[in-house]
């Protein structure tokens, strides 16, 4: 159902959004969107709303500038989002909705690239994150105004209201706290379990029945993390498979079981997902990314798929269908 919304010509083009809150209609004003059920005024700047209320997932301030290594990161996620997009999701998209008009929320979206990538592909696309320094780096993209700031646990769209969500390297984040002090380091938070059966909840919330949702994160069995690293850099973490950072295909299992939703899950392989940039830097990366190449090649076939999640397979990629 599409929200009641009345534009105004400074905010044009954010009538998909509703209150988080209550899920109610939104009102235009010059530089934000109002909801009168809730009184609350969510603000609305160079097009991008803003649903977070001045409480981001970091500290970055425009006035910052950012050490090499984080510029050499944000690069390689630039590369990395287009291979993801491209090489990736464009084609399970268009092979599950054969053609048709898709809309996608990109629910973690990161640089904000996907959304543009995948509207020139010619799917409807939004997009959602919590980081001051994504709402910064938003300001280059065509589609800023279906970009918003916003809480995974509460978002800002219908019931129903998406074809497709992509969830790329979110699940391992929620319910946990991160440091770098220096090196990286992570601790689970009490109420970890509930926060990542709220955020699958909600993500359910806004698909339509009949729909797919995408999650993929690291494996949280396989004993080497390539893509949270102790520096900037990206060089491989080792680490426990108690750790209770990254989740694992059992977890994934039990949450999509306690969903309380009729839906079906399977694991896919992650082929073509990565270019393997980071990894390739290193002195072993060719051997390396060559091995993991065809590993994800295999594990795509029959009977090797059982293997997608299974241990052995570092990236997990969880297709979740909600059922009619």
């Amino acid at each position: 159902m599409k929200p009641s919304f009345v534009p105004s010509d400074t905010i044009r083009g954010l009538e998909a959004y509703v209150c988080p809150l209550c899920r109610g209609p939104l009102e235009a004003r010059p530089k934000a969107l109002a909801c009168g059920a809730c009184q609350k005024d969510f603000a609305v700047e160079e097009g991008i709303a803003d649903f977070c209320g001045g409480t981001y997932y970091d500290n970055f301030s425009e006035k910052q500038k950012l050490p090499s290594d984080h510029m050499l990161a944000l690069e390689d996620e630039l590369q990395g989002t287009r291979a993801r997009i491209e090489r990736f999701y464009a084609p399970l998209i268009a092979r599950r909705f054969r053609g048709s008009q898709t809309r996608v929320l990109d629910c973690g979206c990161g640089n904000g690239v996907a959304v543009d990538m995948s509207t020139d592909l010619g799917f409807e696309t939004w997009g959602v994150d919590s980081s001051a320094l994504r709402k910064w780096q938003w300001r280059r993209c065509r589609e800023k105004r279906r970009l918003a700031l916003a809480n995974a646990l509460a978002l800002p769209f219908s019931d129903g209201f998406f074809d497709a969500v992509i969830s790329s390297g979110v699940l391992e984040h929620v319910g946990v706290r991160e440091f770098r002090t220096p090196r990286y380091s992570v601790e689970p938070e009490r109420d970890q379990v509930e926060q990542r059966r709220r955020y699958l909840t909600e993500i359910l919330r806004v698909v339509r029945r009949g729909g797919v949702i995408w999650i993929d994160a690291p494996n949280g069995r396989f004993p080497i993390d390539f893509w949270h690293s102790d520096d900037m850099r990206g060089a491989p973490r080792t680490h426990s498979p108690l750790e209770k950072f990254l989740p694992t295909s059992g977890e994934i299992r039990r949450l999509v079981d306690s969903a309380g939703e009729k839906i079906s899950l399977r694991f896919l392989s992650p082929r073509g997902r990565f270019r393997f940039a980071r990894l390739g830097r290193r002195w072993y990366g060719k051997p390396a990314s060559a091995a993991g190449r065809l590993f994800f090649e295999l594990i795509a076939h029959w009977p090797w798929t059982a293997l997608a999640g299974s241990p052995l397979n570092p990236y997990l990629v969880a297709e979740i269908l909600k059922q009619g």
